[in-house]
């Protein structure tokens, strides 16, 4: 079941369109590497995701499709499933989603909340009062929760040669 797992996650954060924005990889330390790797998947940076992944995984997908052109085709099939999750159990549009992902991975309180649904929004603000209070509980929360969604991913980093990769098991 884990192993299924991690190749869908592999094949969602590979399966992007090859017009992306380039993602500054920063592979030095295991959360910035897994931060890399998000935002890499969020941008649709595919060259990028390949080179978090670890040689082995590589290689593994390489053997699995046939090419590495393949690998990455199929893994397109996939596009995003993170944010497509989102979306889909909050009823935000994808972009949205995307969007929001990445201003937690920045922890940007203000984008966060521009990309919040509205439901939520209103929630937040019936809890805490105001906005502006609701924004500064935000900014307390967004911290510990960017940690806890980074871990679920940080799990399957090794260091290889003072870097940091995504490994997936082999099937």
């Amino acid at each position: 079941m884990l192993k299924k797992l991690t190749l869908l996650l592999v094949a969602a954060l590979c399966s992007l369109n090859l017009a992306a924005a380039k993602v500054k990889v920063d592979q030095t330390t295991k959360e910035k590497a897994t931060i890399s790797l998000l935002l890499a998947a969020m941008e649709g940076d595919v060259d990028s995701i390949w080179s978090i992944l670890s040689p082995d995984t590589r290689q593994n997908m390489i053997k699995n499709f046939g090419s590495e052109a393949k690998a990455k085709a199929e893994f397109s099939k996939h596009l995003l499933q993170i944010p497509q999750q989102m979306s889909k159990s909050t009823g935000m549009p994808f972009q949205d989603a995307k969007e929001l992902l990445k201003a937690y991975l920045a922890e940007d309180v203000n984008k966060v909340w521009t990309f919040m649904p509205q439901q939520m929004k209103q929630q937040g603000i019936k809890e805490c009062g105001s906005e502006e209070q609701a924004k500064a509980m935000l900014k307390k929360m967004i911290p510990q929760a960017k940690k806890e969604f980074v871990n679920m991913f940080a799990a399957q980093m090794i260091k290889i040669n003072g870097k940091w990769y995504f490994n997936s098991p082999a099937k």
